[in-house]
């Protein structure tokens, strides 16, 4: 440095300097504000799950224990009169999503009558139920949730049990 400041190439050099400094932080800063958003899309998806599921479980548990009642059952959709809607309920998977439909099926045709159709969760890939049943009385719904994952898919498992009630 001379005795009146600095000389171009310095001020060169302590340009570029700050540049590099400025694009290594830049750059880091970019990937963890990615690697953030990406986990807080998982953590909701997961939670929109959750509650889905919880909704999936309310609505089994307020369906009638008589087979007579469960007028579809299938590995991927389920389908029952709810006597307290006074309609029949469905929950499916269609274009990964997690569906709950109300309306009027006809059993006989295999086709909805009327139907209000409602997005419970996104990135579900496939729905699975199985029910247990004794004496044509149903006794516990096993609800699997399989959920499109980048390296693994993630898998919600819930039984419940209906109860018992007096009609």
């Amino acid at each position: 440095m001379s005795k009146n400041g600095f000389t171009l190439i310095e001020l060169l050099i302590y340009l570029a300097l700050l540049a590099f400094l400025s694009h290594l932080i830049f750059s880091f800063a970019t990937q963890r504000a990615a690697q953030v958003g990406h986990d807080g899309k998982k953590v909701t998806q997961q939670a929109q799950v959750l509650m889905a599921v919880d909704l999936l479980v309310r609505d089994i548990r307020t369906a009638p224990a008589s087979m007579k009642a469960w007028k579809k059952i299938a590995a991927q959709e389920c389908i029952w009169y709810c006597t307290q809607k006074q309609k029949d309920l469905c929950w499916t998977v269609q274009k990964n999503c997690l569906v709950r439909i109300v309306g009027q099926y006809d059993e006989q045709a295999g086709i909805w009558k009327s139907k209000r159709r409602e997005v419970a969760a996104q990135g579900v890939s496939q729905l699975l139920f199985h029910l247990v049943h004794e004496h044509n009385q149903v006794r516990v719904v096993c609800c699997t949730i399989t959920l499109q994952g980048e390296q693994k898919p993630y898998v919600f498992k819930q039984w419940v049990t209906l109860r018992e009630r007096i009609l």
